[in-house]
């Protein structure tokens, strides 16, 4: 037993430094697809807040949406991706209370960014992925834990469906902790982005032409722009340009995006932030709701 213990003990050392060699002190201890140093983030950067969506599983550094939103607008205008694998908004939030004043803030969400439903074995994988983040090893029993709940795509994206039946007796109370966590990473946002911040609601990938969070689009979108968001819905995109997204996702069983996905959202996202964009020009993507 206790050589047990002094092998984890082992494991978790060597894990941990190399944690601390990809996650710098000015980085906030936030493990970012490549190191940011938020404190000299610049006064006309736009910062790209998220989960692994936005860190690009599956891609590229290169073929992520942010780098290639960056190479678009060009070298005066500084894109960062702030994308962290694993995250949820309370997470965003941690990472939006670091960011200084900067041009433009985007918080991308996607849907499995509710509070899921309570079971016993999601409550034993939560526990292990909030121990986790100062344990290798709790953290690979996490992702081994998610394995045996999810074995597959297919079933993570049902159960993320399921996540937003207003049957289930939880769901008034998940909701309303998103829009409480929502709403602070607006106010968050709001403090930090001289433009009016931006809202990027991804869909999951799925047949559009039977997708069933339709109405849970539109429901974040009014929330988001009472909220005092720009939102940029990239459903009516995906559905036109992906007709079946299960076929544009980052590889066989993930839900990720593939680089054909990250370019087009990439796309979008030029219209709406790029200098020469209007109103009018950003409506013509047919993404954005005010």
């Amino acid at each position: 037993m206790l050589s047990s213990v002094v092998t984890l003990t082992l494991v978790d050392a060597v894990a941990l430094s190399a944690l601390q060699r990809v996650k710098p002190a000015a980085t906030g201890g936030f493990a970012f697809r490549k190191p940011v140093d938020l404190g000299r983030i610049e006064p006309n950067a736009i910062v790209v807040v998220g989960d692994s969506f936005v860190y690009g599983v599956g891609v590229s550094e290169n073929e992520a949406f942010p780098a290639v939103l960056g190479r678009e607008l060009g070298t005066e205008v500084p894109v960062y991706n702030l994308g962290l694998g694993g995250a949820g908004l309370p997470e965003y939030l941690a990472v939006l209370r670091r960011i200084p004043a900067c041009d433009t803030v985007v918080v991308c969400f996607y849907m499995n960014d509710i509070r899921s439903r309570e079971t016993l074995a999601m409550r034993v994988r939560q526990m292990l992925v909030a121990t986790g983040r100062t344990s290798f090893v709790l953290k690979l029993a996490a992702d081994l834990a998610g394995v045996r709940m999810y074995p597959g795509a297919r079933q993570y994206t049902s159960w993320v469906v399921g996540d937003y039946d207003s049957r289930d007796p939880s769901y008034p109370v998940r909701w309303r902790r998103l829009t409480e966590e929502l709403s602070a990473a607006a106010g968050e946002a709001q403090r930090a982005s001289r433009r009016k911040p931006v809202l990027v609601l991804f869909p999951l990938m799925y047949d559009f032409g039977r997708y069933p969070l339709t109405q849970v689009h539109r429901e974040l979108g009014e929330l988001g722009g009472r909220l005092g968001f720009v939102v940029v819905d990239m459903l009516p995109t995906f559905a036109t340009a992906f007709p079946d997204g299960t076929t544009f996702v980052a590889g066989p069983n993930d839900t990720h995006f593939n680089a054909e996905v990250h370019a087009k959202v990439a796309e979008v996202l030029k219209a709406v932030l790029g200098d020469t964009a209007t109103d009018e020009s950003a409506r013509a993507t047919g993404a954005v709701r005010q």
